[in-house]
């Protein structure tokens, strides 16, 4: 089994969510990004300028659910239509967020699908953590986070460098359903808390 590394927004906090109940828990659907060994420049510019969790693109942002909910959650995941292969995805684009550089996939209408009807079938389940993620989702824009906290005088830089390491051919064959208490890495990390299924 893939070492798994959790939907960035689930592992960048180490404390509960404010406010939210003791019988609240977290869910989100992400799937790694595979780069098939391929692209050893990108695992070095990330080493300098991001977290090295997995690469992967977010599908459904994370969302408070009541425990009693989870078992609904779980059975609408392992009932998804799922592709019937891997999905190759080239990320080509530079896109910068403030001090954050994300790379754009090209069109990708099997991806775009797939995101739509997960995000359709959870539908219900609106109670975002951070609600600027809604808007993410309905605007769905398939990337992956490259860099984080880039100082403002070397960002240039950084993206003269990340345009050498252009386009970035990788595959998706998986999901993965991460269910928490509460954003941390320890309980994005436990194996107990995710949910795979392959393509």
């Amino acid at each position: 089994m893939v070492e798994r590394r959790a939907v960035n927004a689930m592992v960048t906090g180490s404390s509960p969510v404010p406010g939210a109940a003791e019988n609240m828990k977290i869910f989100a659907i992400y799937s790694v990004v595979k780069t098939d060994g391929k692209s050893e420049r990108l695992k070095t510019f990330r080493k300098n300028y991001d977290e090295l969790y997995e690469l992967h693109v977010t599908l459904k942002q994370p969302v408070r659910i009541n425990e009693n909910e989870v078992n609904e959650v779980k059975q609408i995941f392992s009932r998804l239509d799922k592709p019937n292969s891997r999905i190759d995805v080239i990320f080509n684009k530079i896109r910068g967020d403030g001090k954050v550089l994300m790379l754009d996939a090209e069109e990708n209408r099997t991806l775009m699908d797939l995101q739509k009807r997960i995000s359709g079938l959870l539908k219900p389940y609106n109670s975002y953590v951070d609600g600027d993620t809604e808007q993410y989702e309905i605007d769905f824009k398939p990337h992956i986070t490259v860099a984080r906290n880039i100082d403002e005088q070397v960002i240039s830089s950084v993206k003269e460098q990340l345009i050498k390491i252009l386009p970035v051919e990788a595959f998706i064959d998986s999901l993965t359903l991460a269910i928490v208490d509460h954003i941390s890495p320890e309980e994005s990390l436990n194996p107990n808390n995710l949910t795979e299924i392959k393509f």
